[in-house]
């Protein structure tokens, strides 16, 4: 490969030559009858798409080695062997076809034509590539993460002698290959007019005269699903030239086909250490892009499941019957569940006329107390969907979470490797420990949760990207759990900024009842005991795999809108809530606020129902349902926050934090005391009686102070 002057990478000598018997003029003879012949139903597919490439000026040629293996089995099983050897034979032959067609072209008007191979037989994981297949074409899947910039690589490299001025030309093999420049001039003895011997490395190249093709160097990183527990993520080196680049970015998941190959690389160091091991990659003959459209992928369904899930879409009670699917192994949270099964379906994306997006993925906030099963629905969530990552807040910085800049080991240049949000394009991100992320760092996802993209101006490199994902998020109060004589926004270190890009936001709070401790503890024992959930919570109506297909399916196929009386009624909700909201103190640090966001929130939670049960119109039901998730939701923390407001003025909250602190400095750790004479010591320094059974009440509740018996209280380390 040539950049600039430098020649570097060796040869691999895959062209074996044709040991069985077919010499290069009769796969030339069996490719171009297999491009004028092949034909579905009297239309010929290969043949008219030669032609109109190569009217416009593109010179390649998509073919499947299905079609072609149906077409000659030996034809097939020969480039599949030796595709290195017989790749400029099927070019040159679709060259010199098309040149039959068009008489009006010329032979040197018209490049080779690139065939492109396309595989979806026998697709294999990235784990599961082995030396036997070297120089053979292997199909393999896995996510873009790295791109290079479009470099020159030399396909025929012509050289001039120095003193002689005798021309040499030498032609370049496909893939990480380089030509040897020889050391002596090659000019016969005794010819030309000069007739000493030139000396040592007289050869220059002419770049001027030599060929060169575009030419890109990509990086493919296995599926996450693919990916063992504790292992970490295989990749391959991708090569891609001509009319393949700049095709693919990072976020892509694709379908590769293409040629195992190895280059070699220098272990022993200095000028005459010997290669003693290869490095692999991938020369890639094709690819189908699984992303399309904004959507997960396209996946097949055959005409039973499609038959089942249209059966399933007619149950009325199809939407509360996917909620209960929703992780049945976790207690409650019917309202969180509801939010998280819009979250898988998602609303409808939008492109106005005027060219403006607007994103039909739905973001959520958990946010509460420890030990509420945040994290486990996280976990749900990830398990249940395709394309999803999961990371937490804690070990996750801007760039890995947006994309990052990195430069290139060999070419010194700088390269973009995508990251969570770019390599979920299409699916969901689940973020744990949300509030633990660096403030600069949730910055960063600001553009990625409302525009989906990722704006990139570092290096010299200024681009966009796509993420379009849904967040699910989970988060805990600064103080770790909730403390009732602290209003919730000051509880919580999220900026409105971020807050009202959120479709719902819960407020999750651990209910110390006995009843619900009681029925908590029932239901932990039964799934321990049983292996199966409690009867006090409804079993799984739908299997996790009829569950991921019937959302794929519907994902997928449908894509409802809203009608006269679904928006009339999501309006009324909106000039409601906004008039709910402005009663709430909007100067608090944190606080929740109602925007035309929230409007666009409760409509994608509308669309996303209308889609659970396949509908191409969001009906008024649908649009009171997603009133009432959001009702339990954002407006029920505005509320709260409100009620709390209206209890609790600023006077009594430091009467009661006074009373707190008093007690932990007259109380040491461990020591109990008469709950009367505390009373009575507090009520001497002038408390009044309500601050200091509040402040007692507080910090039982906080599990700091204990009630020994009815009249002593200990105080403990929390």
């Amino acid at each position: 490969m040539f950049e600039g002057d430098q020649v570097y990478y060796a040869n691999q000598n895959f062209n074996q030559g044709h040991n069985d018997g077919s010499s290069p003029i009769e796969i030339a003879r069996k490719f171009e009858a297999f491009i004028k012949n092949w034909n579905v139903q009297n239309e010929f597919i290969y043949r008219d798409q030669l032609i109109k490439n190569g009217s416009m000026n593109d010179f390649s040629i998509r073919v499947s080695l299905l079609d072609l293996e149906y077409f000659d089995f030996k034809l097939s099983v020969e480039i599949r062997s030796r595709p290195f050897t017989n790749l400029p034979v099927l070019e040159k032959a679709a060259k010199e076809l098309y040149l039959s067609f068009d008489l009006n072209r010329k032979s040197s008007d018209v490049p080779d034509f690139q065939v492109q191979f396309i595989s979806s037989q026998e697709v294999r994981r990235i784990r599961n590539i082995r030396s036997e297949d070297i120089g053979k074409i292997v199909s393999l899947t896995g996510i873009i993460i790295k791109s290079s910039r479009v470099l020159l690589k030399a396909r025929k490299v012509v050289l001039q002698c120095k003193k002689c001025k005798h021309l040499k030309e030498l032609d370049v093999d496909h893939g990480f290959v380089s030509v040897s420049i020889p050391v002596f001039c090659e000019r016969p003895r005794g010819i030309g007019p000069n007739v000493e011997n030139c000396p040592r490395d007289s050869y220059q190249v002419l770049s001027d005269k030599c060929e060169f093709v575009d030419f890109q160097t990509l990086k493919l990183q296995e599926h996450n699903d693919a990916i063992p527990t504790g292992e970490i993520p295989r990749t391959y080196q991708l090569c891609v030239e001509r009319y393949l680049v700049d095709q693919l970015i990072p976020g892509n998941r694709v379908s590769i086909t293409g040629v195992y190959a190895v280059m070699e690389r220098n272990t022993m160091g200095g000028k005459s250490a010997v290669a003693m091991s290869k490095v692999p990659y991938i020369y890639v003959l094709g690819f189908d892009n699984e992303t399309s459209a904004g959507r997960s992928f396209n996946p097949h369904f055959t005409q039973a499941e499609e038959a089942k899930f249209l059966e399933m879409s007619k149950d009325p009670d199809i939407f509360n019957k996917l909620c209960r699917s929703v992780a049945p192994s976790i207690f409650g949270h019917e309202d969180v569940k509801k939010a998280i099964t819009c979250l898988l379906f998602s609303g409808s994306r939008k492109i106005l006329p005027d060219k403006t997006k607007l994103r039909g993925d739905i973001n959520v906030l958990l946010w509460g107390d420890p030990s509420t099963a945040k994290s486990q629905l996280l976990k749900f969530v990830h398990k249940l969907f395709p394309i999803s990552i999961y990371t937490s807040g804690k070990g996750s910085s801007a760039a890995g979470l947006t994309a990052a800049i990195t430069k290139d080991n060999t070419t010194k240049e700088f390269q973009l490797e995508g990251g969570a949000l770019v390599l979920a394009d299409g699916g969901i991100v689940c973020i744990d420990e949300f509030d633990k992320m660096r403030a600069q760092d949730r910055v960063a996802i600001h553009e990625a949760m409302e525009q989906q993209t990722i704006s990139i101006a570092k290096a010299g490199i200024t681009t966009v990207l796509n993420s379009r994902t849904a967040i699910l998020a989970a988060a805990n109060p600064i103080f770790g759990s909730f403390n009732d004589l602290k209003s919730y926004s000051e509880q919580m270190d999220l900026q409105t900024t971020i807050l009202s890009r959120f479709d719902c936001i819960f407020t999750i709070r651990d209910d110390k009842s006995a009843q619900n401790n009681e029925r908590v503890a029932t239901h932990i024992l039964n799934t321990h005991l049983r292996g199966n959930v409690s009867e006090t919570v409804s079993n799984a109506e739908v299997s996790m795999e009829d569950f991921r297909k019937y959302l794929m399916f519907a994902r997928s196929r449908c894509s409802p809108r809203l009608t006269e009386e679904s928006a009339i009624t999501l309006q009324n909700e909106y000039v409601d809530q906004r008039a709910k909201s402005s009663t709430a103190n909007v100067n608090r640090h944190g606080h929740i606020p109602i925007t035309v966001r929230q409007l666009e929130a409760i409509i994608r939670l509308s669309e996303a129902i209308a889609k659970s049960r396949l509908a191409a119109d969001v009906s008024k039901q649908d649009a009171q349902k997603a009133r009432e998730i959001f009702e339990e939701s954002t407006m029920k923390s505005i509320k709260s926050e409100k009620i709390f407001a209206q209890v609790h003025d600023k006077e009594s909250l430091e009467e009661i934090q006074r009373a707190e602190d008093i007690i932990k400095s007259k109380m040491p750790v461990g020591r109990k005391i008469s709950q009367q004479q505390l009373f009575q010591d507090l009520a001497e320094r002038n408390i009044n009686s309500m601050a200091i059974k509040n402040a007692v009440l507080q910090m039982i509740q906080r599990e700091e102070l204990v009630q020994s018996n009815k009249s002593d209280v200990l105080i403990r380390k929390k």
